[in-house]
């Protein structure tokens, strides 16, 4: 009965604190659940940018297929041939436009960088602002820059003739607020 007595003590006890008042077992709980926090934000943050990569990645791919694609499209170097290349080539592009879903511009340009075609009518015949000294040497290559619709991740290809002249280079691109509309909705 003596020995019951001193259990029930015993387990009534005041648990030692130290001076702030938090126990032993409190800061070592306390610990745990900071470090867990601390893990679970870099999980989250690792993982935004994992999925932000490999979007861009992503993009980048169909900006420079769709863009090379159109460069080798004889439809496209022969209008870039005709009086009014807009004519046949505005269009055009605005239809590939209409159905597809992860670029937003196409912009066919003159050797001499005026627009043929533009998401914007208005942009039309006025001069293309971007970097085109790769393309006009027979490269094709991206870059991010800024642009008439913003910011963008773009590819510019040149456009041959059959005489393998340059007649026109083909920009196409998605602009980084769609970008970032589209890592929002590929998060889990």
């Amino acid at each position: 009965m003596a020995s019951d007595q001193h259990d029930s003590a015993a387990a009534n006890a005041p648990v030692p604190l130290t001076r702030d008042g938090w126990s032993f077992a409190a800061r070592i709980f306390a610990a745990q659940m900071l470090l867990v926090i601390v893990v679970i934000v870099w999980l989250g943050i690792a993982s935004y940018q994992h999925v932000a990569r490999v979007a861009l990645d992503v993009r980048q791919s169909t900006v420079a297929t769709v863009s090379t694609t159109l460069a080798n499209d004889p439809f496209v170097a022969n209008a870039l041939q005709e009086d009014d290349p807009s004519a046949s080539l505005q269009p055009y592009t605005q239809d590939i436009l209409s159905h597809a879903q992860t670029i937003d511009f196409i912009t066919i340009m003159t050797p001499d960088l005026l627009r043929v075609t533009h998401p914007n009518p208005a942009q039309l015949g006025k001069p293309y602002s971007g970097s085109t000294a790769e393309a006009l040497s027979g490269e094709v290559f991206s870059e991010q820059a800024v642009g008439t619709l913003g910011r963008s991740v773009r590819t510019i290809a040149p456009v041959y003739a059959k005489d393998g002249k340059i007649v026109g280079m083909v920009a196409t691109g998605i602009t980084l607020e769609s970008l970032q509309v589209l890592y929002r909705e590929e998060l889990p």
